[in-house]
């Protein structure tokens, strides 16, 4: 919700009104979403691969899903961590 107050915000040309300091934080939380979800887009993608290697059909829902399907203008405007997958080294 964070990120995408500071997505509508920069729409809105209001971050001008606002502390740059505190538009700074904003953008940094922003961007750390953002590469998280790209990190989950990427792990999804993974997932998916394994498991229709194996004849698995897999549903993704909510965030993920969402992520997947593209229905955000900026993908850091969703806030999620539904997937925390780390190959063993």
């Amino acid at each position: 919700m964070f990120s995408r107050l500071v997505l509508q915000f920069k729409k809105a040309d209001f971050l001008q009104y606002l502390p740059i300091n505190l538009i700074q934080y904003m953008k940094h939380i922003t961007d750390l979403n953002r590469e998280r979800n790209q990190q989950t887009i990427e792990q999804a993608r993974e997932i998916i691969l394994l498991l229709l290697a194996h004849s698995i059909t897999p549903i993704f829902l909510k965030g993920t899903g969402n992520l997947l399907e593209g229905l955000y203008e900026d993908i850091a405007q969703r806030m999620v961590g539904d997937i925390n997958y780390r190959p063993s080294n």
